[in-house]
């Protein structure tokens, strides 16, 4: 698994869900708000995790944080016109995000494998979540 790849889809996905908590607007600007504040909880120490789990706990030096920014940066999703939009597209991404966890975790340790497991499972809830949102 490139955990260095992982942490840019981390980045990318946090920037996405920050911009969609700006964009919130009208009748359910409120709402939208809040949820994208929930949405983005918890990814920045997801992102500490894999540093720490994956990168020195193998012994390893943390890559370095402009190269993961860098790569985040082609990775965030353009801005849509309208919240709704936003989250459609925030959805398609976490799904990507998922499916890279499912496709590449058979090659990472038991721990590394225990990470991606729980972030998979906060993730595949927030997906449910912003379905019911869109639907």
């Amino acid at each position: 698994m490139d955990f260095k790849h992982f942490l840019s889809l981390l980045w990318a996905l946090k920037f996405s869900i920050s911009d969609l908590h700006y964009l919130s607007q009208k009748e359910n600007f409120y709402s939208d708000h809040k949820f994208a504040d929930e949405l983005r909880d918890d990814i920045d120490e997801w992102i500490d995790e894999v540093n720490e789990v994956c990168f020195l706990g193998e012994e390893k030096n943390a890559p370095y944080s402009k190269d993961v920014i860098l790569e985040s940066s082609n990775l965030i999703v353009p801005l849509q016109s309208n919240p709704t939009e936003q989250f459609k597209k925030i959805s398609e991404s976490i799904k990507q995000i998922l499916i890279y966890i499912q496709e590449t975790s058979a090659q990472a340790s038991v721990g590394e494998q225990n990470l991606m497991g729980g972030i998979a499972q906060e993730l595949q809830q927030r997906y449910g979540l912003i379905w019911r949102r869109i639907i």
